[in-house]
Order: structure tokens, then C-alpha cells, then sequence
């Protein structure tokens, strides 16, 4: 491929066995995501308006199914909130960890491949921190969750998250780093990012006014501009070179689907539906960090790397 000799070592050499500091936050990895899903749905279970509509639900009767439909309880968001934002934010720091050790293996020779891991870990870390700060302002603001003026400040949020996706993506996808030879090299990345940029201040404009002045739910474009972001960086992640396993490639696919159903979430006032949703996220938010895990840890990030590295060269 017209590679030179150093770079098909450097990436073998990331496929030998993790440290003892690499096990220990695999370890941790694992903690963090059983003991989130196991208090989410205990809380979920545990809650008696959610027991009493899945006895009715069972017994197949029609009282609560035809009956007035209950508010999303604040207590039960508040647990359901609060898990999520101290998983998202243990998964955030192990990350950043993982991120770092891998920038420390890449040496001056290689610039291509550590400014792109560079703009990628931008993108990721910001990711999670967004969503750190959507789960936080849900968390704080369970009392009114079906206020417009909280429901617009969380489409801003969430477009943010989003933009850092697309960030992601692009990073991976274009020549995000101009050589000394090739000084244009990167425009096009930069034409794009500012592209999406846009995009989502319009989108995030369209679901303020439509949180605040009911504009027949026009705010979805929020929720597919984060679904669109999130496939596509998908199916980037499904490159051959990173080697994802494929279902966990199809829990992504399945969360970028949800995505859509976020701008609907006013309208689900079941006692069950709406923290269904959120445990959902959770749980697809798991295997959006196993994918990083995956990534990081078996070497397919560093594949990527080396191979935008090679290209470089080529170019």
C-alpha cells in the first residue's frame, strides 16, 4: 500500500495485552454499566403506579389503558437522570484515560495520525459532556420537565451533544489535517464542520420556537439532526479497520432511531413510557461506550490512525 516501514509495527504492537492500568478500567467499564442498568430498572420496577399499570397491563383490563394518563413521576426522572449523568461521567474520564495512553504511543513521525486522534478525542469527550450536562439539566429540572422553557434549554443541549457526533464523524471520515506540501488539505473538513454547525443552530432554533410558541412539533428536526449524526458516524465505525462486533454496530443503528423520539417525549405521559424511553437511552448509551471501549482497547482506533497516516504519505 505503499506504507512506510514504521507504521505497520506501531500498530501491532497496540494488539498486545493491556496493562495492569488498562484491566483495572476495563474492569471498572464493566462496574460502572451493570450497576447503572441494575439501579435504573430497579428504580423503574420498584415504583407503584409503573407496578399497578403493568398488573393492569397483564390482567388486561382497561382502566389505566383508557383512564387519564399520569405524569412522568419527578421522583423516578430525578433516579432515572441522576444514573445516567454519574454513568455518562465514569464514562467519560475512563475515555479520556484510555485517549490519552494511546496520543503518548504516537510519536513525531506519525503527525497526521496524532492531530486526527486529537480532533477525534475532541469530538468524543465532548460527546459525553454534553450529554453529561443534558442529563444534569433533566435532573434539575424533573419538577417542570413539561415546561417549554426547560424543554427548549434541553434541545439546545442536545444539539450540542450532536455536533460533537458530527464532529466525530467528519474527523474520521475527510483529510482533517493539512501537510506542509498540501496546505488546503483540511479545508474541506473545516467547510463541513462549519456546515453542520449551522445546520444545528437552525435546528436548535426551530426546536426553541417550537417548545415555546407549538408550532406542530417542527422541533424533530433536533432529534433527526442527532440521529443522522449518530449514523453516520455508525457506519464509520463499521469500517473494517475498526472492526466493531456487529451487534454492537446495531445497538447504535437502533439509538439513532430514538433519536426521533425525543421531541415526542411530551407526549408520552404514561407513567411508563417515558422512563422506558430513558432507560433505552441508558442502555444504548452503554454500547455507545462499549464501542469506544472496543475502539481504544483492541486496536482498532490505532488501524484507523495508521491508515490515515499511510494515506497522508501517499497523498
Amino acid at each position: 500500500m505503499g506504507t512506510s516501514p514504521q507504521i505497520i509495527p506501531s500498530s501491532a504492537s497496540t494488539s498486545s495485552k493491556p496493562g495492569s492500568s488498562y484491566t483495572l478500567l476495563q474492569l471498572l467499564h464493566f462496574i460502572v454499566a451493570v450497576a447503572a442498568l441494575v439501579v435504573a430498572t430497579l428504580a423503574l420496577l420498584t415504583r407503584p403506579e409503573v407496578i399497578k399499570l403493568l398488573g393492569e397491563i397483564i390482567n388486561r383490563t382497561q382502566g389505566a389503558l383508557s383512564g387519564p394518563r399520569p405524569s412522568f413521576d419527578p421522583f423516578l426522572a430525578r433516579i432515572l437522570h441522576g444514573v445516567q449523568a454519574a454513568t455518562i461521567l465514569c464514562f467519560v474520564l475512563i475515555h479520556r484515560t484510555w485517549l490519552r495512553q494511546m496520543a503518548s504511543k504516537l510519536t513525531n513521525a506519525m503527525p497526521v495520525a496524532q492531530k486526527t486522534l486529537e480532533q477525534f478525542s475532541e469530538g468524543w469527550v465532548y460527546m459525553w459532556y454534553g450529554w453529561v450536562a443534558l442529563y444534569i439539566w433533566f435532573f434539575v429540572s424533573a419538577r417542570w420537565s413539561e415546561s417549554p422553557r426547560v424543554l427548549a434549554v434541553s434541545d439546545v443541549l442536545d444539539v450540542a451533544s450532536g455536533f460533537a457526533i458530527w464532529w466525530c464523524f467528519l474527523a474520521l471520515d475527510m483529510p482533517s489535517v493539512k501537510l506542509k506540501d498540501h496546505p488546503h488539505r483540511d479545508r474541506a473538513f473545516h467547510l463541513a464542520a462549519w456546515a453542520v454547525g449551522i445546520i444545528g443552530a437552525i435546528c436548535a432554533f426551530l426546536g426553541v420556537a417550537d417548545r415555546l410558541f407549538d408550532l406542530g412539533h417542527i422541533g424533530v428536526v433536533v432529534g433527526l439532526y442527532n440521529a443522522l449524526a449518530l449514523a453516520f458516524l455508525t457506519g464509520r465505525l463499521g469500517s473494517h479497520y475498526m472492526k466493531l462486533h456487529r451487534s454492537i454496530l446495531l445497538c447504535l443503528y437502533l439509538y439513532s432511531m430514538l433519536q426521533l423520539f425525543y421531541s415526542f417525549l411530551p407526549l408520552l405521559k404514561t407513567a411508563i413510557w417515558a422512563p422506558l424511553i430513558f432507560l433505552l437511552a441508558l442502555l444504548f448509551k452503554i454500547a455507545v461506550a462499549y464501542a469506544g471501549y472496543d475502539m481504544m482497547q483492541n486496536g482498532g482506533l490505532r488501524r484507523y490512525l495508521d491508515e490515515a497516516q499511510a494515506e497522508a504519505i501517499k497523498s
